[in-house]
């Protein structure tokens, strides 16, 4: 029920009608988020991906082989949505993440 009540609340807000030609016209993304973001964060990172029409894992390695603040966990069998695709393996890949990144 939260979720489809996000969904009325978000569509229904003004220029919501754009949103999907944004997305798919690449508006909506951060030109050199990889070197500039990424790259950069201080803080422990996990990456989730499998196959996305959308999203471009090519440079994952490079990121993971940058510093010890990057887990990579693949979720096969999901083109995107891995937490409503296989949810129980997000949930069971942010466990993990979390309990090596207090120590514990």
């Amino acid at each position: 029920p939260g979720l489809i009540e996000y969904a009325h609340t978000t569509a229904h807000r003004p220029g919501a009608e754009h949103a999907p030609a944004a997305f798919l016209s690449g508006v909506l993304f951060t030109s050199g988020v990889f070197d500039d973001l990424y790259l950069q964060a201080p803080c422990p990172m996990l990456v989730l991906y499998d196959e996305d029409p959308y999203t471009d894992f090519a440079r994952l390695p490079e990121l993971v082989d940058a510093g010890a603040n990057v887990t990579a966990v693949r979720i096969e069998g999901t083109r995107g949505l891995p937490q409503f695709e296989r949810t129980e393996a997000v949930v069971e890949a942010l466990d993990r993440f979390w309990a090596e990144s207090s120590g514990g």
